[in-house]
This record gives structure tokens, sequence and C-alpha cells, in this order.
């Protein structure tokens, strides 16, 4: 039987080979090179659409509700930290209460090498969503205009500091520092990967909600205490 190590590997290798080689190639001149960062920006962005439909899908699971009903919930956060929060929630809270032996044993603070090894998983998944969140951001907020590498050579395009970051901005802050082709090809590879990631977590985590009872009505109106 085929394990999950072994179709990340395969999905992680397919991602690698997916990056299209147009991205890739080299580019010799300015016009060329701006081409090539717009395009790579706008592969990360629908990559990153294709991001939120998983969360939405993991979302679906984890409430065991139908798909509008998951959408409310998942779409009432407009910013997509604070939705991948809303789902780390969810996840870790179901994952958890599958391998609790007891109601005290439902700790976060479970030591990472005790935790059960679909969680462990999904902190490799939302390690990495957080990591690379700040670099969506700047793709989709900041500004094109041109900037020397190190400050040194020709100026080639490149994404500069946007509002609001400008107004933090600070000489020698290297969160600030503009964004070239190369950054974003490797953004777009890193993405490729978590889709991948995510494509292998998202079944095996539907097959463990169905272990779980039906949940409980306890907040609902119409559950009555027994006497």
């Amino acid at each position: 039987m085929t394990s999950n190590l072994e179709i990340i590997k395969e999905a992680l290798e397919k991602a690698v080979s997916e990056v299209p080689s147009f991205v890739l190639e080299g580019v010799d001149s300015y016009s060329d090179e701006k081409k090539q960062l717009l395009l790579g920006i706008g592969l990360c962005i629908t990559e990153w659409s294709t991001v939120d439909f998983k969360l939405l899908r993991l979302t679906c699971d984890a409430l065991g509700t139908g798909s509008q009903r998951a959408a409310i919930v998942y779409l009432s956060t407009g910013m997509i930290s604070k939705r991948i929060e809303l789902v780390s929630e969810l996840v870790e809270t179901i994952l958890l209460e599958i391998n609790r032996d007891d109601e005290d044993n439902n700790s976060k603070n479970t030591n990472k090498k005790e935790r059960p090894i679909l969680l462990q998983e999904w902190d490799s998944i939302i390690k990495e969503l957080r990591d690379i969140v700040p670099f969506r951001n700047k793709l989709a907020h900041w500004t094109l205009g041109a900037s020397r590498p190190g400050g040194k050579g020709s100026f080639r395009p490149s994404l500069n500091v946007g509002i609001p970051d400008i107004f933090r901005a600070k000489p020698k802050i290297s969160k600030f520092d503009p964004i070239f082709h190369h950054d974003v090809v490797g953004h777009y590879a890193r993405l490729k990967i978590l889709v991948s990631k995510i494509d292998v977590f998202g079944p095996s985590f539907a097959k463990a909600v169905m272990q779980l009872p039906k949940p409980s009505r306890k907040l609902s109106w119409l559950w009555k205490p027994a006497s």
C-alpha cells in the first residue's frame, strides 16, 4: 500500500515539473524581464486562488455542513491570513478530537513529536502557508517599478514597497526589499508544491472526519438536558 510520504514525494516532483518553462527561461532585455515579471505575478495570484478554494474545501469537511454554509463561514473573513488561521483552528480541533483519549487530553500544547501523523502533516502545511503569506501580500499590493539589485548595477523591473507599507518603510529593512523576477519564480514553485501537499492531505482529513460521531447539539435551542 502506498504511504502518504510516497504520495507526497510524487506530488512534489510533479509540482516542480509543472512550473512553466517559459517562466524559467532567461531574459535578455529590460522589456522581456518586465513581461516575465508580470507573467509570474499573474501565475502566482492565480495559484493563490487555488489555495483559497482548497482551504474552503477543508472548511466544509471540518464543519460537516453543506458547501453553502461552509462558504458563509469561510468567506465572512476577508483577509487570507485570517482565513488560514480559521481553517487551522478547525483542522487542528478536529484531528485532536479524533485522537484524544479523554477530554483532558485535548491540549494544543501536545509535544510535536507525539502529535498524530496527520496533524504533523498539517503542521507542515500551515507553517508553509504562514511563511509565504507576506510575499503574497506584496504581490497583491506593491507597485511596479525599477530597482538596482543590492543597490548596484543596472536598474531592473521590480515590485516596490506600496501603500500602506511605504509608511512603515525604513532604510536597511529587508522585508521591504524590491521583488525581482527570480523571486516571483521561486514563490510560484513553492505554491505549486504547497498545493500538492494540500491535495494529499485533503482526502486523508476527510476520511478522518468521518470517524467522528454526529456533532453535539448542546448549543441548540432544541437541546434539553437530561433531568
